[in-house]
């Protein structure tokens, strides 16, 4: 039996995400305080390299923009995407 497919597990996964605060931002610790500022600058330093090689065009421009806004809200301790009303 498949238990992915069935009822029971949608359901608990639905209460796991409710009960977890920590899939909207970062928890504490090594992830906001390393992982998540290591990400961000390697976003930018690559986006720069990018751009000095005349490799970008503004849709990925637009989408690094996008990307590296949503990383410094979560180093900074901000939630990103759409909780669920009962959290």
């Amino acid at each position: 039996m498949h238990i992915k497919r069935s009822p029971a597990y949608s359901s608990e996964q639905d209460i796991s995400v409710e009960a977890n605060p920590w899939y909207y931002k970062l928890p504490p610790g090594y992830t906001r305080e390393a992982f998540g500022p290591l990400y961000l600058e390697l976003l930018v330093e690559l986006s720069r390299l990018l751009d000095a090689q005349k490799l970008l065009t503004d849709e990925d421009r637009h989408r690094i923009e996008t990307i590296r806004r949503k990383l410094e809200v979560l180093v900074n301790g901000g939630i990103v995407g759409k909780p669920r009303k009962g959290m």
